[in-house]
């Protein structure tokens, strides 16, 4: 046989009961910390999802926060907390409290999803195995969901720990490129292809710990071999050697980048322009040249892939030249470095890399280097 209860007045009437089935979203999982006024806390403070509360007049109450659903009614919530042979009207005192204390609801007849409400059941009303049920399901929901806001807590200081300690790493690459160079009146002018088989260097990094600076430095040597084409000779090129110290600072935030800034010294070859006019010789000579840099670095992610970005910008801030033709160099070497540089780690320790660079010099010739480059490293 069916059961029904009543609502009356301005309430919906003749409701038949179904069998409670509880479904809500998350976003009803909050605690009220005092008492309705005029009513007395006595639920204990382990409580999450209801309360038991006293009215002046001594008769107890379930305060039951609940967040309303899609196509539900004031009388289907309701049906899902009473027992089946319960009769209530609109005089009921625990209606009268419903609507007293959810101000926010305009029109029970017209329930908008997603607002909150909390619903007050009469302890000789309440369908204690429902309720009960509702409040495990509840529990198991804050219970998922504080597991869920530590995880991702868990990965998001995972992902902006800040590293701390002594990194080192060695690196090796094959590179190609150009190297021309002219007198400043023009009269000669040399295209050379000038390619690396192997440059092989090592890296350091230090991180102090729980700081958003960091320093770095690197060295590396880069075995050249040279041809000039505009003479058809072959050219015996010295080693090219660098090393650089840099100091770093991290900007965290939605888009963390690096920035850093420092000093590159290089030692590479040139050609003796005076040699080659006067002589038609193909002398070489050895310049070192200082730069101040800066520089931003960048993890972007394509997909699941990671890519460590670097791009830099260098001013010339001294330069010294080792002539072996024609005297000493009475004019200094002055200009700009760019690079760009690309990382990918590809296991735990090991990467690949790649780079290009460009080189424009001024003084007492013109010249301009490209270079590009490609190899592989490892992480200790």
């Amino acid at each position: 046989m069916k059961k029904t209860f009543f609502l009356l007045g301005t309430l919906t009437a003749n409701l038949i009961f179904a069998e409670a089935k509880i479904e809500s979203d998350g976003s009803i999982l909050k605690r009220v910390n005092q008492a309705p006024t005029g009513m007395t806390l006595i639920g204990s403070k382990e409580e999450q999802v209801s309360k038991v509360v006293e009215t002046a007049s001594g008769q107890k109450m379930y305060a039951i926060p609940y967040t309303i659903k899609k196509g539900d009614t004031f009388s289907s919530i309701l049906k899902d907390f009473v027992k089946l042979d319960s009769i209530i009207n609109a005089k009921t005192p625990m209606i009268h409290m419903i609507r007293q204390k959810n101000p926010q609801i305009k029109s029970w007849e017209k329930l908008q999803e997603g607002v909150k409400i909390d619903l007050y059941v009469q302890e000789s009303f309440l369908n204690e195995k429902a309720y009960q049920e509702y409040k495990d399901q509840e529990l198991k929901k804050i219970q998922q969901k504080v597991l869920t806001e530590r995880e991702l807590q868990r990965q998001k200081m995972k992902k902006n720990a800040m590293p701390k300690g002594l990194k080192l790493s060695a690196f090796y690459m094959a590179s190609t490129g150009t190297f021309d160079q002219k007198a400043n009146d023009k009269s000669v002018e040399v295209n050379t292809t000038q390619d690396s088989p192997y440059s092989v260097g090592i890296a350091a990094l230090y991180y102090p710990a729980n700081k958003l600076y960091s320093f770095s430095t690197s060295a590396y040597y880069s075995a050249l071999r040279g041809a000039v084409s505009s003479l058809g000779t072959d050219v015996d090129t010295p080693a090219e050697i660098g090393i650089n110290f840099y100091t770093e600072y991290r900007l965290i935030g939605s888009f963390p980048i690096t920035l850093y800034g420092g000093v590159d010294l290089e030692k590479f070859s040139t050609l003796n322009i005076d040699a080659l006019y006067q002589e038609s010789q193909v002398i070489i000579d050895e310049s070192t040249v200082g730069y101040l840099t800066l520089g931003v670095a960048k993890l972007l992610s394509i997909g699941s892939v990671k890519l460590f970005n670097k791009l830099s910008f260098s001013k010339s801030f001294f330069s010294s030249t080792e002539k072996n033709y024609g005297g000493a160099q009475t004019d200094d070497f002055s200009g700009l470095k760019f690079m760009y540089y690309l990382n990918y780690k590809v296991a735990s320790r090991w990467f690949i890399h790649g780079l290009v660079k460009w080189h424009v010099m001024s003084g007492p010739n013109d010249m301009a280097v490209t270079r590009f480059g490609l190899g592989f490293g490892y992480i200790f």
